[in-house]
Formats: structure tokens, C-alpha cells, sequence
């Protein structure tokens, strides 16, 4: 029946090494799917099935961006273009070029900082296969690496339990003497493949006789993991022609890739014949990368691009996702740089169906601060995560370091990498003069576009007086520290990230730069305020009269009314120019970016419904020189109120009020010499309406008592701080009441608050940004 159904969809297989491989490399994952499979069988504990693929030395540099890389691995490379269900992470970083680093980070989640994180990767039991067999899972692991002395009680140890443990089959060398060594302490791929089959018609048998109705379908899902071995040294090399061996690391690791390539294409072809594919999501990573065409082992003795870029990918059928925004994400985080750290919480992801769930949330690793509380630096879900374009990570060899003996000793491999670039630090007792890396430097190591040629270093020591990558770095600590959040505190001021912060110029300059940042990013987040409101009035303008506001793309941070029978909406605001800097006269905005903060929207106005602690904003009655002062300024009173854990409300001047200089504040529009400048808007409040988070839902306080004038006098009564007062409310309650205009929010800001806000660690920061939504991790 299978003969014939290959026939009739005109597909030829061939037989390599004891595995078949579809003959067509264009064919797609979904044709042969569908021509193949069985019904999607139901689970009963929901499923879906997981293959975990863990490539040794698999360099996505060399398969990604070298031309032999891609023309190696041709079926890998079609699905990549083709398949909107195969996701390959083209930034894919490792935390360490040594497998007794990388594989643990893999496989339990964790590259230890500390000893004591050494000790919780190493432990029995923190494998992810344990996980799967305590779900209900069938679980079963194929290791092309022999399981011989040194894996089981040897340097190697730590592996063991990781390959071997929960697991309900194990096939590997030692176990089946049917296996043949291909290189070194490897078997072929390729021989797993009919093993994993026979595994698999097992489990439908054992179906078949407990179900004899079910037509022989798996329904209990299965677990599965490849430790794939072919891309280790010294490599499988595949052709026929002899070369000597200093002549052919490269040939023979590219030779390696085609198998790898063929290896995937034949699993995928198993999962079709079985009726699986449509039913298995597959995870692929390598622990690190790899770079044969310099020095043999290279990457156990030094870091570079090639061995920094590991290739990973994820093959997930979009019936299978929880949730519609899922495969959207993971096409953007395959632009992001990834961290072979991000495939446990992914793989727990899937298992737990998110990790919102009670049973993902329980784990150790679950978040930042509880992973750096066992010594472990982890990663993200892939999944629900849209990975930041500024995301940092970090590489170390503290594990391996610690196994090495006294002669070998120091070797100290540590890194701050990007998507672009790495600040990479080596201490050792030989120099790599291949790799162009000494005893004790600091390179900037360079990804992309360099790493196509494979002869090319794609290295630099770094230059102390060279202070774009010293400021490049210094951004990046800012954003590991400041940014994601993805690490903990410990982590991110712990001792390697302070070694590097010395380097490029010690915790004075960081703080000048996270200065610098926070400026540029207010900066930013006032000028899509501006481009906000030009939209929105010009929609105003386009709209027919009506009751209904127009909500801005800040989330209700600015609403713009339409124009009514009474009103002319305003005309769109055109080639407003905000400062590229602070100017010498205030004008500039020191904090962190107050417009995306806001999308939070934390409803805590709700711990304060009565409007007792409220700041009463007075917009200024002359916009000069066009209405940006006017939006920059209730900007600035916004974050004023929001760090002072004040309601804020706008009180505008009456229209009837004498202190105009003109019949409206926002100056004369181009209609100035016309009877419509009179229907202008008279107040800002008819432009920019404070959301109920930041308003408390409250009205200007104790109407009836103060006037406008009052309260104006008021705000020009005290030059060294807010003025303050306490009035009985319409409650009956007694209100404390600040107020501010617009000349003395800028002098207050200037003053005073820029650096309050800018001070690290404070509680009244953290507070604040608490109430702005932020977590509290």
C-alpha cells in the first residue's frame, strides 16, 4: 500500500546507510503529508508530540550564510523559504563552545554563573525528558554519541542522565551491537532513523492490542530525542575521495552537513509514512557552533563567530498553536537574535500548552529571578515572547573551566553578544595564533555578512580609544540590565558583566550612556505623541460630525475629539520639529520612554476612587512657537504625577478668561484672518484627554470654593517647589491638591525630577515604574 501510494504521487525512495529519503527535494513537507498520513488521532492527554533535536557543533554561520552551507543542506534550505510552518532562527547565539557547558543548557535549561548553579545542571533528574515521562508521555532517546565509559563515569559524565534519563527506551552503541562507529565516538545519524520506526510501529502496535477498535493509530503521544553526532569531529565524511586530513576539516564538515541534511529530510518522511508529521511539533538546536577550516577543536579552546552562532529551528503545524498570535512571533523571533538557552522553556512551553500554566510556572527556571537564585542563567519562550531587536545574552565556561586540570589552567571564555557583535574576552596559557587570539585580550567579534567567508577571522582586539564599540557595549549592558528583563539582577551586575563594564570605561560612563539613552528614548516617545496626534486630526478632519472620539495608537493616552456642529476641527499640524537633544533652556525630556510605559495601563486608580491626592495640570495660555511646548510639557506632568502617585486632571482657562494673547492658546492657524479662527479650540483638554489610569476618573476639585483664578494664583506662588494646598471636595472630603502650569513643570522636571527618576536603585523608581504596569520582576 506504501509502494503504492509513492507511486501514485510520483515521489521515488532510495536507500543511504540504512535510511530512506524522499529523491524530490522540492517536495513539500505538507504534500507528502497529506498524500501519506493517517487522520489526526485525538489525544487523550492533548498532546501533541515532540521530537527534541540536539545537533553537536551544528554552526548556523557556516549552514546559513557560507554558499557550500546552503548547497550542503538543500531540503533544510527549501522548507526554509517555503514552509510557513518551519521557523529557522537565523541568530541563534550559545552560551559556550564546550559541550560540558552547552549540552546541559540544552537539555535542563540552565548555564551556571555559580558553583552552585554548576551543581543544579549536573543533578540527576533536570533533564527535559523527565518532564515528558511525568506527563503521560511514551519517551524514547536516539544517541548517534556512543554512551561508553567517559559519557557514563568519565569527563563526560554530566551527560548521561541528560540522554538517558526518563526515558523509556534508549538506543545508542553499547545497547545495540548492531551499530556501527562512523567517526570517532559516533555512529551515523542516519542509523537511528529505522530504529526510531521500529519505535514507533511498537507503540501503535501496543495501541492496536490495548484499543483493537482504533485502527491501530498512536493516541497516547510520544517524546522523542536525537542526540545527532555527525557534525562533531571528525566529522562523517560522505565522499569517496581520500584527502589528507590537514586539507579536509572543511570538505568533510560540509561533507557532515549533507548528512545532517538527509538525516532531517528522512525523519520527516517517517513522520508522513507513520501519519505523525501533521501531529509532532520539532525542535532542532545545536549546542554551539563550530569552526573547522582554522584548528581542530577550536572552539574548546576559543570563541569566535562560527562557534558563537548555533543553527536552530522549530517545525510547528499552525492547527497544532495555542493561540493565533503564535506563529506570527515565531517568524519575527527568527529576525531576533535566539539563545540556545530559549529551546527548555520553549519545549515546556509546548508540554504545559504556555507558560501561564500552574505546572509551568511551579519550575525552578520559570523566571529570571528564581533561576538566578539556583546560579543558572536561562532563556525565554519562543512561543509567547516577541523577542526586543536590542536583546543581550551571555557565554561563559565557568562549568568546563572548573573540570580542567591545573596545566590546562587558566582558560577563561567569556562573551557579551548581540545580534551584530560580541565583546568577547579570552584569558589562556598559549595563544590561538591561527585565530589571531592571545593570552589575555578583548575582541570585538563580528556576525553577518563577515562569517560568509570562512578564511575570514571576523575579529578584532578592541581598541580602548575606539569609542563607538566601547559605547556600542556599554548600550548593550544597558539594555541586559535596564531592558528585557530576561535576566536577574545577580546576573547582570554579577562578576563577568562587571569585568566587561571595566573595560569599556567602568560604572561612571555607563551611567552617562544609560543617561544618554533614557533622553533619546523620551525623546522618541514624544515625537510619536506628535505623529500620533497629526493622524489623528486629520482623521478628525475627514470624519463626519458625531459624538464618537478617536482613539490614538498610545491606547487612550490621547483622545481627539471630531468636529461637531459647533466646532471646526483644527487642520493637521504640519512640520512640527522636536530637538534632536535637551536644549539649554529645559526643553528636553529625561526619562525613560512615558508613551510605550503607558500601554501597561495599570488600573491602580482603582486603590484610590475618592480623588484625595490629585495635581491639577494648567496648560500654558500661549503655545510658543507651535503647540509641540504645549504636548512635551503635559507630557512631562504626566510622568511629574505618575512618580508623586497623583491623579492628574487639566484645568483650562475659560474661554471668557482676559489672560488670552490670542483667541486660542494654540496661536493663529492658517484660518487667522477668517470668522472660523473663532472656533478653534480654546483649551487643551479639547485635544489631549487624560486616561482614567491617570486620572482617577476624577474632575478638578472643589469647584464651587476655587475659581480659576485661585488656582492660577497658586501655581505662581512657590518658585522652589509644587505648590500645594488642602480644599474640602464635593464629597465632603478633604483633598490634597498640587498644582502646576506649564513654565513651572519644566522648571520642577529640570530641577528635580530628571534625576529622581534617573536615581539607581530607589523604591520611589520602582514604585513608579510599578503603577506605569511594569511586573515585579
Amino acid at each position: 500500500a506504501v509502494l503504492i501510494a509513492l507511486a501514485l504521487c510520483g515521489i521515488l525512495v532510495y536507500v543511504l546507510n540504512g535510511q530512506s529519503y524522499l529523491d524530490n527535494d522540492e517536495t513539500s513537507i505538507k504534500e507528502v503529508s497529506r498524500a501519506l498520513s493517517t487522520p489526526t488521532p485525538t489525544y487523550a492527554n492533548g498532546g501533541p508530540n515532540v521530537i527534541y533535536i540536539q545537533h553537536e557543533s551544528l554552526s548556523g554561520s557556516i549552514l546559513l550564510n557560507t554558499m557550500k552551507g546552503k548547497t550542503s543542506a538543500p531540503f533544510f534550505h527549501y522548507h526554509m523559504a517555503n514552509d510557513p510552518d518551519f521557523y529557522v532562527f537565523e541568530h541563534h547565539r550559545t552560551g559556550s563552545g564546550n559541550t560540558i557547558d552547552a549540552m546541559p543548557s540544552l537539555m535542563t535549561g540552565c548555564l551556571p554563573y555559580t558553583e552552585k548553579g554548576i551543581k543544579y545542571a549536573h543533578a540527576k533528574g533536570r533533564s527535559i525528558g523527565y518532564e515528558f515521562a511525568k506527563n503521560g508521555y511514551s519517551t524514547a532517546s536516539f544517541s548517534s554519541r556512543t554512551m561508553d565509559e567517559d559519557l557514563i563515569t568519565g569527563r563526560y559524565r554530566m551527560l548521561y542522565d541528560i540522554l538517558a534519563g526518563g526515558m523509556d527506551k534508549v538506543e545508542e552503541a553499547t545497547r545495540n551491537k548492531k551499530l556501527k562507529l562512523d567517526n570517532a565516538q559516533g555512529s551515523s545519524d542516519g542509523q537511528m532513523l529505522p530504529l526510531f520506526e521500529d519505535w514507533l510501529a511498537g507503540l501503535a502496535q501496543q495501541e492496536g492490542e490495548e484499543n483493537p477498535t482504533g485502527e491501530g493509530v498512536v493516541k497516547k503521544p510520544f517524546y522523542a530525542q536525537f542526540y545527532n553526532f555527525n557534525q562533531h569531529y571528525p566529522y562523517l565524511d560522505m565522499s569517496s575521495k581520500k584527502m589528507k586530513r590537514s586539507e579536509s576539516l572543511g570538505d568533510k564538515y560540509y561533507s557532515s552537513l549533507r548528512a545532517t541534511d538527509e538525516f532531517l529530510k528522512s525523519l520527516f518522511g517517517i513522520l508522513s509514512r507513520t501519519g505523525q508529521l501533521e501531529n509532532t511539533i520539532i525542535v532542532g538546536s545545536g549546542d554551539h557552533g563550530e569552526d573547522p577550516f582554522k584548528r581542530r577543536y577550536a572552539r574548546l579552546h576559543v570563541l569566535n563567530s562560527h562557534i558563537l552562532h548555533a543553527a536552530a529551528y522549530v517545525y510547528y503545524p499552525s492547527h497544532l498553536m495555542t493561540d493565533e498570535g503564535m506563529g506570527e512571533r515565531l517568524r519575527w523571533n527568527t529576525q531576533q537574535m535566539t539563545y540556545t538557552l530559549d529551546m527548555y522553556p520553549t519545549i515546556r512551553s509546548i508540554l504545559h500548552k504556555g507558560p501561564a500554566s500552574a505546572d509551568y510556572q511551579k519550575h525552578q527556571l520559570s523566571n529570571p529571578g528564581t533561576a538566578a537564585a539556583e546560579g543558572c542563567i536561562t532563556g525565554i519562550d519562543l512561543t509567547s515572547v516577541d523577542i526586543p531587536e536590542d536583546r543581550v545574552a551571555l557565554a561563559m565556561n565557568l562549568a568546563s573551566s572548573s573540570l580542567l586540570k591545573v596545566r590546562q589552567k587558566p582558560l577563561t571564555l567569556w562573551a557579551i553578544i548581540t545580534k551584530d557583535a560580541a565583546l568577547y574576552h579570552r584569558t589562556a596559557r598559549t595563544k590561538e595564533v591561527q585565530l589571531g587570539q592571545g593570552h589575555y585580550n578583548d575582541y570585538v567579534l563580528n556576525f553577518g555578512k563577515c562569517t560568509r567567508d570562512q578564511r575570514s577571522l571576523c575579529l578584532a582586539q578592541l581598541d580602548q580609544s575606539d569609542e563607538h564599540w566601547k559605547d556600542y557595549f556599554r548600550r548593550a549592558v544597558v539594555s541586559l540590565r535596564h531592558g528585557s528583563g530576561f535576566m536577574a539582577d545577580a546576573i547582570t551586575y554579577g562578576k563577568s558583566v562587571a569585568f566587561f563594564v571595566n573595560v569599556i570605561g567602568g560604572e561612571r560612563a555607563m551611567e552617562e550612556t544609560a543617561n544618554a539613552i533614557a533622553i533619546e528614548h523620551s525623546m522618541e516617545g514624544v515625537e510619536k505623541l506628535i505623529a500620533d496626534i497629526e493622524q489623528s486630526m486629520t482623521m478628525a478632519m475627514e470624519q463626519e460630525a458625531g459624538d464618537h472620539i478617536i482613539d490614538l495608537a498610545v491606547e487612550n493616552a490621547v483622545v481627539i475629539a471630531p468636529p461637531t456642529e459647533s466646532t471646526v476641527a483644527a487642520p493637521p499640524l504640519k512640520g512640527i520639529q522636536l530637538p534632536a537633544h535637551p536644549s539649554s533652556e529645559g526643553e528636553g525630556v529625561g526619562t525613560t520612554n512615558f508613551i510605550q510605559s503607558t500601554k501597561k495601563k495599570m488600573r491602580w486608580w482603582e486603590n484610590d476612587p475618592s480623588c484625595n491626592n490629585v495635581l491639577i495640570f494648567m496648560p500654558d495660555l500661549s503655545a510658543n512657537p507651535t503647540i509641540e511646548s504645549q504636548l512635551t510639557t503635559y507630557v512631562l506632568a504626566t510622568m511629574v504625577a505618575t512618580f508623586m502617585n497623583l491623579s492628574m486632571v487639566i484645568l483650562d482657562a475659560p474661554p471668557d478668561f482676559d489672560g488670552f494673547v490670542a483667541s486660542s492658546q494654540f496661536g493663529c492657524s492658517k484660518w487667522g484672518k477668517h470668522a472660523k479662527r473663532k472656533a478653534m479650540p480654546p483649551g487643551l483638554s479639547r485635544i489631549v484627554k487624560p486616561p482614567d489610569w491617570l486620572s482617577s476618573k476624577c474632575t478638578v476639585p472643589c469647584q464651587k470654593s476655587h475659581t480659576y483664578s485661585y488656582w492660577n494664583d497658586l501655581r505662581q506662588s512657590n518658585a522652589d517647589g509644587i505648590p500645594e494646598t488642602v480644599c474640602t471636595n464635593e464629597k465632603g472630603e478633604q483633598s490634597n491638591v498640587f498644582v502646576l502650569g506649564g513654565g513651572e513643570t519644566r522648571d520642577y522636571f529640570e530641577k528635580l525630577f530628571k534625576y529622581s527618576t534617573l536615581q539607581r536603585p530607589s523604591t520611589a523608581a520602582s514604585d513608579w515604574a510599578l503603577r506605569l504596569g511594569a511586573n515585579p520582576q
